[in-house]
């Protein structure tokens, strides 16, 4: 290993063993009323091309960070997840459950040597850093099993929470930046769209909410995936080309979502989806 690579990942895991208390007490709402064994949140800056080319990690357990920065050696093994993440638009949030078949081996050897049983992850691009958090169980018990509004709420309120007590920024300063042995292309690319249909076989989303104004409104998976597309700037056909439906299949779905919005404009409703920026926190 670079002698250079090995001294970062050293100075970062010697930073966070001197911030276990604080960690612990900002966590402890996760473990009493959670039961959530591990957290870790995970800053990566990113330059203008947006690669990615370090992290900056913050967590409650130092053995697996430990764990992480002996094994990772920058090979990008979770292509799914890096689909999706270069499919989320800027100051959007997403998620994924794991262990899922599509998680890298890393993932799936450090989750088996320290005995957890599940997790879940939300992230978000900003313009210049990608923001994650991660959390899991042992037991796994308070891990949904799948996301929905209702079932990542309580985790929402955590990062808020979290967030409120150390901003990222805080963290960017103290954090020792540690880097990837080669870049990582994480750069917002509208074209993958397609691709990150192969990354949904992971997830079990049925339920999303849109805000419309002070009013929130339930919308199904197909109804959501319509107006992300048009919100793209896709056409009826475009959007029918990409989920394998009709343009009068797509139409049908628009027109419910605006009947349930109260909202004849489609542009509007497409307004009110960019400023939800996919679900909110």
């Amino acid at each position: 290993m670079n002698p250079e690579l090995l001294e970062q990942r050293k100075d970062a895991l010697f930073y966070n063993q001197g911030q276990v208390h604080l960690i612990t007490n900002l966590c402890e709402p996760l473990k009493s009323h959670l039961d959530i064994d591990f957290f870790v949140k995970l800053i990566v800056p990113l330059d203008s091309q947006g690669q990615a080319a370090g992290y900056c990690p913050f967590v409650t357990d130092t053995e697996f960070l430990g764990l992480y920065m002996d094994k990772f050696d920058g090979a990008v093994e979770g292509r799914p997840f890096l689909d999706a993440i270069q499919e989320t638009s800027l100051n959007s949030y997403s998620y994924f459950l794991w262990p899922n078949g599509n998680d890298c081996l890393l993932i799936q050897s450090c989750l088996q040597k320290i005995g957890l049983a599940r997790g879940l992850t939300i992230y978000k691009r900003c313009s210049d850093r990608m923001e994650t958090w991660w959390f899991a169980s042992k037991n796994g018990r308070r891990i949904p099993y799948s996301i929905t509004q209702e079932s990542i709420s309580v985790f929402q309120k955590f990062v808020r929470f979290f967030d409120a007590s150390q901003t990222s920024n805080h963290l960017l300063r103290l954090s020792p930046l540690v880097k990837y042995p080669i870049p990582i292309n994480m750069a917002y690319n509208q074209s993958n769209f397609e691709k990150n249909q192969n990354f949904e076989v992971s997830l079990s989303v049925n339920k999303f909410i849109l805000n419309i104004g002070d009013r929130s409104i339930s919308l199904s998976k197909r109804e959501w995936e319509c107006l992300s597309g048009m919100a793209q700037g896709k056409t009826y056909k475009g959007v029918a080309n990409t989920l394998s439906l009709s343009p009068r299949t797509v139409e049908t779905y628009l027109n419910q979502i605006r009947e349930k919005a109260g909202i004849t404009s489609k542009a509007k409703l497409v307004d009110y989806f960019l400023a939800n920026n996919q679900f909110s926190l």
